[in-house]
């Protein structure tokens, strides 16, 4: 059985709430049906995040992003979609708008799943 790659995409693993979420998704996904990867708009942080998903054998991409608006982050995000090939797309916070300028190109072939969790949310 062909395994389904999803793509997490979170703004960095900084340890918050979405950033952990998507790292409890991912490294919990059973290998034999999914492949999973991460990508970080950041840089490592070197957190306990980033030290989960070693361990767990993840593959992780970090896009560089510094603080503030870079145009640079569609054509990295772009390319990394590109090249990582993913059937499901699975969006954490305020990322999603740049996945959905991405996913309305003709040439995308994959499916857009965006998670608002925490964004303002109160437990």
């Amino acid at each position: 059985m062909k395994k389904i790659r999803v793509l997490h995409i979170v703004p960095t693993l900084n340890p918050g709430g979405a950033e952990r979420v998507a790292v409890h998704i991912v490294t919990r996904l059973n290998p034999q049906r999914y492949e999973a990867a991460v990508v970080s708009l950041g840089r490592r942080e070197g957190c306990d995040l980033d030290c989960l998903l070693d361990e767990a054998g993840v593959e992780v991409r970090y896009l560089g992003k510094p603080p503030g608006f870079d145009y640079r982050m569609y054509f990295r995000l772009h390319r990394t979609l590109r090249d990582h090939r993913p059937d499901v797309v699975h969006t954490h916070i305020q990322v999603s708008s740049l996945c959905v300028a991405i996913h309305a190109s003709p040439k995308a072939h994959f499916t857009l799943a965006y998670n608002p969790q925490l964004s303002g949310a109160r437990g």
